[in-house]
């Protein structure tokens, strides 16, 4: 009996007949919740009065309220609410403003699927970590905000995405798609940077061991690199070095130091495991145990 239920879970049929039952209902909640969650918390207000004036040039300046976003999510937002009709704003501004949050959640879940089989290889496993996945709470919610988290999540698994299909194919075309998801990415996220690092500290940790053709593996890693660091640098330096409301967060943060993690997670321990997973995490990298950087 066990052995045929295994068998039955195990099979082709159930692991596809399931993933289209999570996709379904991934979609279903995170629409309705975009449908029936109504009004805006006041952090999603503040950022809205951004949008009023319809003018993308203020989006460049210092925003009210002491807001602060990606300029790409920035202009999106804008453009989208210039499609209101005028004389309308207040009636149909808070659905408008949360349709991009809406796309890009329900396109997450697809690319989370995808991310999660080239790390995995199972696809078992894989529909294990889709379920968790979509029925996260924060990712239903925030799917739904006039905030960019969900722009945060999407294009950082882009970007991680790419390089696990660069690294597998090793091809031009897949090269290219790399640094075009990076040098996209940095316009719609902040944490995306934080991936780009990561990556690359990853690269050059490999490159490091090479003995032989050294000097042309660290040409085709800086090929990769060097249009996505030049964007970040004229990124930081037209527009968030001299914002003065990063002078806000910076205060914010320094007087919160775990309320990133507190928010995601909601157990203050957390914040303590950070040192070590990270440490853990270096040793993996630099011994290259596959099943180990896939639990990771």
């Amino acid at each position: 009996m066990i052995d045929k239920i295994a068998k039955v879970i195990n099979s082709e049929r159930f692991v596809t007949n399931s993933k289209i039952a999570i996709f379904i209902m991934g979609i279903i909640l995170i629409t309705g919740q975009f449908l029936f969650r109504y009004g805006l918390w006041i952090d999603e207000t503040s950022l809205s009065y951004s949008f009023l004036d319809r003018s993308y040039a203020t989006l460049l300046s210092d925003l009210p309220f002491g807001q602060i976003s990606p300029v790409g999510y920035l202009f999106v937002e804008q453009w989208f609410f210039n499609l209101i009709p005028e004389g309308k704003e207040f009636l149909l501004h808070e659905y408008f403003l949360k349709i991009p949050a809406l796309i890009i959640g329900i396109s997450s879940i697809f690319l989370f699927n995808s991310l999660a089989h080239k790390v995995t290889k199972d696809k078992m496993l894989t529909l294990i970590a889709l379920a968790v996945f979509v029925f996260n709470v924060p990712l239903i919610y925030y799917a739904s905000a006039v905030k960019p988290y969900i722009f945060e999540l999407f294009f950082t698994m882009l970007i991680l995405y790419t390089y696990l299909r660069y690294a597998e194919k090793r091809t031009m075309m897949s090269k290219l798609h790399l640094i075009l998801s990076m040098s996209l990415s940095i316009w719609f996220s902040f944490a995306s940077v934080f991936a780009m690092l990561a990556i690359g500290l990853y690269d050059l940790s490999k490159l490091l061991k090479y003995k032989k053709g050294f000097i042309g593996q660290t040409i085709n890693m800086a090929s990769i690199y060097i249009i996505p660091f030049i964007i970040v640098c004229l990124y930081y330096f037209s527009f968030l070095k001299y914002n003065s409301n990063m002078v806000i967060m910076d205060i914010f943060w320094d007087n919160n130091p775990g309320a990133r993690v507190n928010d995601v997670f909601g157990l203050e321990v957390v914040q303590f495991l950070l040192i070590p997973l990270t440490i853990f995490g270096v040793y993996i990298m630099f011994k290259r145990d596959k099943r180990q950087e896939a639990i990771i």
